[in-house]
């Protein structure tokens, strides 16, 4: 069959009048695929505006694979409430129009402002949203539906239960912080990553039946706030799987009864757990590589996983809310065994948090014999005194005979007391074994320059000595002066090979 002949459109003059001779419109000739590859390469708006170069070209927007409608914040509240009107109108244009054979690879919709008046439109958009999934074949879904100070009135906006069943969805992120819940029925087979900030906590089954209708859930990121009042039965957070590698729970609230975390997956290799409030945790993990733990953590079990653990960050302060000594010490035993169990670390990121906690127990320190980097997080506890601190120090690193990096995010004279020679603190023995040495905010307090002249005069086996600049937010970027790095590169080195790298 021949090929159709290219259409062929009037040239116009620099003043807008046709000059009688027709060209050829090679653009509009290209085949289709061709043209939604240069469409891709544009954001929406302004593949949107290509219609006006030929009518060929009129709904071809509407084949593109990606979606990302956005509608952004306006303080005009009277255009506000016709504008999103007119949004929703065209989002629901592009998911309901298009070429049925023509998938979707990735649909964002991001609403930055809600008012009540946007509630039928919203209700529409989120409809058309849930139809669009199994119609198009829809992979990634990612709605960010700010309700800003409005949640009481977006609590009548729901999302349909049709949303949580699709064969097709292999990611979903869902950031709407009112009016949802987990449908009783969950089918998203194919579905690998999950992040619902905040996920409402509407019962303890909840969580297990989205899990159990993900049977190739490989991540899943969750935020629980305080949204909404939690029923008072609800005492106990149940998560079971057996295809999960990635767990990150985040608790924000803290005026709740006390919670049981009950966690159990074979598969589980990365476990985050961020937790305001009482909480007592227990963990079946045997295959756990990384676990990060914060906030308040009144008793944890970790039934399997610890000998796995190769990275740990421990941020948790595990004696709050202590009745009295008795309680104190027991919370203190606890905590030590379960730090104690971790002996194959090799990556420790730790806060004075745990350190009152190991000097409470009066246990002694167990020997990590593969443990190569330590790093120190500032966490401020008033009642913890400083002597304590530095005997801790002390302990610790004598019970790290291969450690190789040292890392320090603030040095702080909440780390050290001037009534010990810093020489106690970090011994010849153990300063000679550092490679690399870190402070990740440096304020260019003595007592820095102290420790920097410590370990360069005496680490035999130091190659890095890394600094950055401490950055206060509220100014502006803060840079090296000059007279502060002439300052730290006369300090004498012991090491030829170590190298001062500023940052």
């Amino acid at each position: 069959m021949a090929e159709p002949s290219p259409a062929k459109i009037p040239r116009v003059t620099r003043d807008g009048r046709e000059d009688g001779e027709n060209h050829i419109d090679r653009l509009s000739s290209l085949p289709e695929c061709v043209l939604l590859l240069i469409l891709s390469f544009l954001d929406l708006k302004e593949a949107v505006t290509t219609t006006v170069l030929a009518k060929s070209w009129k709904d071809l927007f509407l084949q593109l694979p990606s979606i990302d409608l956005t509608f952004p914040a306006d303080d005009n509240y009277c255009t506000c409430i016709r504008r999103f009107h007119l949004f929703s109108m065209f989002a629901n244009r592009m998911l309901l129009q298009r070429n049925e054979d023509v998938p979707i690879s990735i649909l964002k919709i991001d609403a930055q402002h809600f008012v009540g008046h946007f509630r039928r439109d919203f209700r529409s958009m989120l409809s058309s949203t849930a139809e669009a999934l199994s119609t198009y074949k829809v992979k990634e879904l990612d709605l960010n539906l700010d309700a800003g100070n409005n949640r009481t009135e977006a609590s009548t906006i729901y999302i349909p239960s049709d949303m949580f069943s699709s064969e097709n969805l292999t990611s979903f992120r869902l950031t709407f912080a009112a009016g949802w819940k987990i449908p009783e029925t969950v089918c998203l087979p194919n579905l690998r990553y999950v992040e619902f900030d905040p996920f409402r906590f509407e019962d303890e089954n909840s969580i297990q039946r989205l899990l159990d209708g993900c049977s190739r859930l490989e991540n899943f990121i969750l935020t629980v706030k305080m949204y909404y009042e939690l029923d008072e039965e609800v005492k106990t957070l149940r998560m079971s799987s057996s295809s999960l590698k990635l767990l990150v729970v985040s608790w924000d609230v803290t005026e709740t009864p006390e919670m049981n975390v009950d966690l159990k997956s074979d598969s589980l290799q990365r476990l985050t757990l961020s937790l305001k409030g009482g909480h007592k945790l227990k963990v079946d993990t045997p295959n756990l590589e990384f676990l990060s733990l914060s906030g308040d953590v009144l008793e944890l079990n970790m039934i399997q996983g610890v000998d796995s653990i190769h990275e740990a960050v421990i941020n948790a302060e595990y004696l709050s809310q202590w009745e009295d000594m008795e309680d104190l010490y027991s919370r203190s035993q606890k905590a030590t065994k379960f730090f104690h169990a971790m002996q194959n670390l090799r990556l420790l990121t730790l806060s004075e948090t745990i350190m009152k906690a190991l000097y409470v127990s009066k246990m002694p320190m167990p020997t990590f014999q593969h443990l190569k980097m330590i790093k120190f997080i500032p966490f401020y506890c008033d009642d913890f005194p400083r002597n304590w601190m530095i005997k801790v120090f002390i302990k610790l690193f004598a019970s790290c005979p291969n450690l190789e990096i040292l890392s320090f995010d603030q040095l702080v004279k909440n780390f050290f007391s001037e009534d010990v020679p810093l020489g106690t603190i970090f011994p010849l023995r153990f300063v000679q074994h550092i490679k690399q040495m870190e402070i990740r905010s440096f304020n260019g307090r003595v007592l820095e320059y102290k420790v920097l002249k410590h370990f360069l005069n005496n680490g035999t086996s130091l190659q890095i000595v890394s600094l950055k600049k401490f950055q206060n937010e509220n100014l502006k970027k803060q840079t090296w002066k000059p007279k502060e790095r002439k300052q730290i590169l006369s300090i004498h080195k012991c090491s030829e090979q170590c190298e001062v790298l500023f940052r």
